[in-house]
């Protein structure tokens, strides 16, 4: 060793001591005292213990702290041999408590342990930082070595905790190392647009395929927030932190929806609201089913609603037509059809029973349907009766008729006398004597489907005369004033049976009007009478006996 750096040593060492209390004597005369981590030339060095120097409760704290703090624990081997067992004990004292360190999400930060300098290139008391206890949302990388570092793996904010030590010829007691995580900034959303497929079933959406976010990637275990879709139709929900789905409404279509969404970054930061643009491909067409047999009233109209028989997309946002057509009844004579919405209404003609059908299609805005069939059962209709006794007191009569429809029926019926009379009785009485011997029979029939027709079947206490017809009285298109006209009917035994169409013979009020009205009955002409003769008739008939006489005579003489 050189005089200057012995020198220089020694005015080290003696500064030391003095800040730590005395050694014992036999150890502190003679003794050569280095640092084995000084350069070659001893630049930087600094003045040890000496090597035989004893450490006690009195001086260790100040020996180690400051040995540690400026010299890296490089005590000269005789110290380090002299204090074999009390440097174990004393170094345990060397830290204590806590110290924080930050570090930027998902990066890994270097760090040094406060209160410990190590010596790795000599024969140093602490050489190495070792790991206690694992960090939770991290990795300590370099546990062992003299280089340590903290590597944020965790996807959140959340700080951390972990404990360090030194190690060497001793272990120090335990550093408690507290992590806080430098948030990132949030992430960048953008607007964006994409085209799927018309389904039902959630379909999934995904952000950042789309290239709509950059920047910090959105945060494990969170979902995008979502606005309401707009139009509202369909629905939305969120899957994982870049991702939604959305779903189409089984009835009603949306060509395009608007999505409004943010994503949340790692640490809680949101990205701006931005909006995505979702083009659905058209649906399928509506599928109808077939329907029936439905049994309905011949007599009266039945509005059939085919909606619960009608699946898939009808409807639109915006909102579009779609319309339900329907054909008309397959048995001809069996009514008509109309349509309102999906409502198909069946009018009978009011004389059909028995089976028809028609069928129907539904539009939506995939196309046309396929072609559904309703069948139905018309009932026949149940005849519309009126009885009362005779006006010329033979019994009871009954007049019954059907046909004009549910809601045709008498308006004042009534069993008048015998013309000529007073109103309801006709003023005059057919020519020719006829004779009527049950009256007539006076009625309206109301609420009739225009233009129908009506059969009459009448039943009388007797049996008819010979030789009788149905009259009428009223007008007709030929003659349009009051008269009386022999009316086609069927006449057996006591029944007569005629028809009358609604403007036609018969209905007094000569219009298609839903009303008919009629006075009439069964008329048997009078039995002949031998007519009188004037006085060339007496005269001649004289002379044809007066010849017939004398040819007489004239035989008898000859």
């Amino acid at each position: 060793m050189s005089l200057d750096h012995f020198v220089r040593a020694g005015i080290a060492m003696f500064a030391l001591v003095a800040s730590i209390g005395t050694f014992s004597d036999a150890h502190a005369q003679g003794m050569t005292v280095y640092n084995n981590s000084c350069s070659t030339n001893g630049t930087g060095c600094h003045a040890f213990p000496p090597g035989g120097a004893i450490l006690n409760a009195a001086n260790s704290a100040a020996v180690i702290t400051t040995a540690n703090t400026q010299h890296g624990m490089g005590f000269s081997a005789g110290f380090m041999v002299a204090n074999a067992g009390n440097i174990a004990t004393y170094i345990g004292t060397l830290i204590t408590g806590s110290q924080t360190v930050n570090v930027n999400y998902g990066a890994t930060v270097g760090f040094a342990v406060n209160d410990i300098v190590l010596n790795d290139g000599g024969a140093g008391v602490v050489t190495t930082i070792n790991q206690v206890s694992a960090p939770a949302r991290g990795n300590m990388l370099g546990s062992g070595t003299a280089s340590v570092s903290y590597q944020h793996t965790a996807t959140n904010c959340t700080s951390d905790t972990f404990q360090v030590r030194g190690s060497g010829l001793a272990n120090t007691s335990n550093r408690t190392i507290n992590i806080t995580v430098n948030a990132p900034s949030a992430p960048v959303a953008a607007n964006g647009a994409t085209t799927i497929a018309y389904n039902t079933g959630a379909q999934t959406i995904n952000l950042a395929a789309l290239g709509m976010l950059s920047g910090t990637a959105p945060a494990v275990g969170t979902t995008p927030g979502l606005g309401t879709p707009s139009p509202n139709v369909g629905t939305v929900s969120g899957t994982g932190p870049a991702t939604f789905t959305y779903s189409a409404n089984a009835t009603t279509y949306a060509p395009t929806v608007t999505v409004a969404y943010n994503v949340t970054g790692p640490c809680g930061a949101t990205s701006a609201t931005r909006t995505v643009t979702v083009s659905v491909n058209a649906p399928p067409p509506p599928v109808v089913a077939n329907v029936g047999p439905i049994t309905v009233p011949g007599g009266a109209n039945t509005p059939i609603d085919l909606t619960a028989f009608i699946t898939g997309v009808t409807a639109s946002n915006p909102a579009g037509t779609y319309a339900l057509t329907a054909s008309q009844p397959g048995v001809a004579g069996s009514g008509t059809t109309s349509v309102a919405g999906n409502v198909v209404t069946y009018v009978p003609s009011g004389t059909f029973a028995g089976t028809t059908t028609f069928t129907y299609t539904k539009d939506g805005p995939g196309g046309t349907s396929n072609t559904g069939t309703v069948t139905l059962n018309v009932s026949a209709v149940p005849p519309v009766v009126f009885s009362g006794p005779s006006a010329t007191g033979t019994g009871t009569i009954t007049a019954s008729f059907i046909g004009g429809g549910g809601a045709c029926v008498y308006s004042a019926p009534q069993f008048i006398g015998v013309p000529p009379g007073a109103p309801p009785i006709p003023p005059t009485a057919p020519p020719g004597k006829v004779v009527f011997p049950h009256g007539l029979f006076d009625f309206s029939a109301t609420g009739c489907i225009a233009g129908s027709t009506l059969t009459f079947t009448i039943v009388y206490p007797q049996s008819l005369p010979p030789e009788t017809q149905y009259w009428k009285y009223g007008p007709t298109a030929a003659d349009p004033t009051a008269h009386w006209y022999v009316l086609p009917a069927a006449l057996t035994s006591n029944t007569a049976t005629f028809s009358i169409t609604d403007g036609g013979l018969g209905d007094d009020d000569l219009a298609a009007n839903g009303t008919i009205v009629d006075q009439g009955g069964p008329g048997a002409g009078a039995l002949r009478q031998v007519p009188a003769l004037d006085r060339w008739g007496t005269i001649l008939l004289a002379l044809g006996l007066l010849l017939c006489a004398y040819a007489v005579l004239h035989r008898r003489r000859a």
